[in-house]
């Protein structure tokens, strides 16, 4: 008996330990999760405040203006989002159109999606149904037939379904994603967009682990071991460490974010070669996922075929490639001015410049802060002139012109555009300390510490860096001139002899030097400078690398071609050879000729030059009636079943009404230009509204005439203008 319960107390107390030791080791697990996420949290927060103190974050002034914060968003609650992808879906179709429709296809039971499926299995049922919706648009004659004049509502429901269901695709494959690449231009808030995710992911419980790329030095997962600052007893048992961190992310249904931004900003040869290493390192873990930033300039060519190495690619997404919504540029433009207690008005023009450029927007503020001027035309040359002034009269202590001549010299002598050693600039230990201090207060410049591995003893170095590209290169292309002015080198070989370097090795800074050195030489009249320019480049990588990034919004860019867009980077006073290059490009494509048109127009509006005149210029060089009508002809197409309100002509005509209401007359050029359309195309129902111009404008006539070189497009004009005169 007593020995009976002595083996049952002995019992009791083994299962006891067993719960006390199972107990500790769950305690021990949560502490490790908890002093985990605290300790990468805190260095990412530190991360956050180094960008904020540089200004390329102000939390004040972040505004969502796409939907890259929603996909993000999806990226990073995974699963627990699948209810909202099926909720949107199933409430398309409970609307009365939904039902109308479900009832006319005869599919009362269908496009209901169950809320038990799985995310695979959801993706492919949301691809079944855009198919069937775009396969409609295919389809017309079957069902014009089958479901008469309903098939017009049909076939506009079909699209609108179609682009809200190729979105949730989109949504669902982020959700599945464990790797996401933003790509987007410079300046336009990409490191704004990493900040305040990060902050998302950190409130909601997320361990983050935030690092600039400028900061990766050596082997990407060499690196990453010092962020996870492991103690030396466990850092060789880091595959089991980060199990452990997996697994116990899994238990609370959370993630790792391991975030980089700025691919583009390190080209060490380390790195580039590391980071596809990197990626595929973590995709056997199913709670981490990586999340990278890159300028989609050099994403195709410099990057993407190291990513394409991996087992498992990255999804990218293009901040570009979403649309901007127009009412949130505008909250944006005016969060801005009122940050920088702006009060002055902007024309169009500028307007649409600003938003080409979120760098350039913040900085034209800055520079403009206080004042209550109007703005109508921008040059963006000026304003970083303006802004390194500010900053150099703000700092008189040392010379910052002379230091940031230095930086450009040694970045052009090594062809090393990351960052320059502070080292290497000799300040005395005063302007070094001056020096630093104006780095923690500006966006023009920044600088990290890098360790140089392989020596016997590890040395710490402290590197400089421009914190954007565009003031990057506006700075190279200053040092390189002054060096031509200052060495008597009057054909500018030095500045050709950098630009051809840059362009066989492809590097960033060529885009910016040429256009900014382009303006220089138009100021100078030096025109044979700029017609080699246009010349030598006007074909360069730059054009293609934009060309593929946008062709599918073409509403967010004027030009693909770089000649055309370094010669309206200055628009007053274009010159012959400029037009001669305008009518060479323009006369066989069509694209680039209306997006011409169009821009003119704008400055139409605002009453600033060049105008449209400039369009009447560049047809009036056509000798070959043929080319001429098949460069208007699209003016009045409507093939693409475009709406009304979409054809060119019809924008034309409100444009007209709008610089009438304006101004009060419709200027001599653009009455010129509806004569000639008039000639092309008299059958155009929208120019009836103009025939008091046709039966009235006889000297119009004539000197549209006479600028004509086309013989067949002055007897079409000679018809016009007897036809109307009876």
């Amino acid at each position: 008996m007593i020995n009976s319960k002595i083996f049952e107390i002995a019992s009791d107390l083994q299962t006891l330990w067993g719960i006390l030791i199972f107990a500790f080791i769950i305690t021990s697990f949560i502490i490790l999760l908890v002093a985990f996420r605290k300790r990468v949290n805190y260095d990412s927060s530190k991360q956050i405040d180094i960008f904020e103190r540089n200004k390329k974050y102000i939390p004040s002034l972040y505004i969502e203006l796409n939907d890259t914060k929603e996909n993000l968003r999806y990226f990073a609650c995974g699963n627990r989002w699948k209810k909202r992808i099926i909720r949107d879906f199933n409430l398309m179709f409970s609307n009365y159109n939904g039902i109308q429709l479900k009832k006319k296809l005869g599919y009362l039971h269908a496009f209901k999606i169950s809320s038990l499926i799985s995310y695979k299995t959801l993706l492919a049922v949301l691809e079944s149904y855009h198919s069937f919706f775009s396969d409609m648009r295919n389809e017309r004659t079957e069902l014009r037939e089958k479901f008469g004049d309903y098939y017009f509502v049909l076939e506009r429901l079909g699209y609108d379904y179609s682009k809200k269901i190729a979105e949730l695709i989109s949504f669902c494959k982020m959700s599945l994603s464990k790797k996401m690449l933003i790509v987007g231009s410079a300046g336009n808030g990409k490191t704004n967009i990493l900040c305040n995710y990060v902050k998302f992911a950190m409130n909601q419980g997320c361990p983050c682990i935030f690092i600039n790329a400028k900061d990766i030095n050596i082997d990407c997962l060499e690196f990453l071991n010092t962020k996870l600052k492991l103690p030396a007893i466990i850092a060789k048992y880091r595959h089991l460490y980060i199990n452990i961190i997996n697994f116990l992310l899994f238990c609370r249904r959370k993630f790792l974010f391991i975030i980089i931004d700025a691919l583009n900003e390190n080209d060490a040869p380390v790195f580039i070669n590391s980071i596809s290493e990197l990626t595929d390192f973590f995709n056997k873990y199913s709670r981490i996922k990586l999340l990278y930033s890159c300028r989609s300039e050099f994403f195709d060519f410099r990057y993407k075929s190291f990513f394409d190495k991996c087992l498992n690619p990255p999804t990218v997404f293009n901040v570009r490639e979403s649309d901007y919504d127009d009412r949130a540029k505008k909250h944006l433009l005016l969060a801005y001015g009122k940050y920088f207690n702006f009060s002055g008005s902007i024309s169009k023009n500028v307007e649409s410049k600003l938003f080409r450029s979120l760098l350039l927007m913040r900085i034209f503020f800055e520079v403009n802060s206080g004042l209550s001027q109007n703005v109508i035309e921008l040059h963006d040359a000026e304003i970083y002139k303006k802004y390194i002034d500010n900053i150099t009269s703000n700092n008189r202590s040392f010379d910052l012109l002379s230091i940031i001549n230095h930086i450009a010299e040694i970045m052009v002598k090594h062809l090393d555009f990351n960052g320059v050693e502070i080292s290497k600039l000799n300040l005395s230990t005063q302007d070094k300390k001056s020096f630093k201090d104006m780095l923690d207060d500006n966006i023009l410049m920044s600088y990290t510490l890098h360790k140089n591995k392989g020596l016997i003893t590890e040395e710490t170095v402290e590197i400089v860096y421009f914190v954007f590209d565009e003031l990057r290169d506006f700075c190279i292309t200053r040092y390189i001139l002054s060096n031509c002015k200052d060495e008597n080198d009057s054909d500018y070989n030095y500045f050709f002899s950098v630009a051809d370097e840059l362009y066989k090795n492809k590097m960033s800074p060529l885009e910016g030097i040429l256009k900014y050195a382009y303006i220089y030489f138009k100021q100078l009249k030096k025109y044979y400078i700029c017609k080699k320019i246009l010349d030598s480049y006007s074909n360069t990588p730059i054009y293609k690398w934009k060309y593929n990034r946008d062709w599918l919004y073409r509403d967010n860019e004027i030009f693909y071609n770089f000649g055309m867009s370094i010669i309206f980077s200055d628009v007053e006073n274009l010159k012959d050879y400029e037009k001669v290059y305008i009518y060479e490009l323009t006369k066989n494509n069509v694209h680039d000729f209306w997006n011409m048109f169009f821009y003119l127009l704008r400055n139409d509006i605002d009453g600033i030059l060049p105008s449209t005149e400039l369009v009447l210029e560049v047809l009036s060089f056509h000798e070959n009636y043929r080319a001429l009508e098949k460069l208007i002809k699209p003016f009045f197409d409507d093939r693409n079943e475009k709406d009304e309100e979409e054809r060119h002509i019809y924008i034309l005509c409100q444009r007209l009404e709008k610089i009438e209401e304006i101004h009060g007359f419709i200027p001599t050029h653009l009455k010129q230009f509806l004569l000639l359309i008039y000639a092309i195309n008299p059958e155009e129902y929208l120019l009836d509204n103009y025939i008091g111009i046709f039966i009235n404008e006889h000297d119009t006539y004539e000197q549209l005439i006479n600028m004509m070189k086309n013989h067949e497009i002055k007897i079409a004009l000679e018809e016009v203008k007897n036809s109307f005169s009876k």
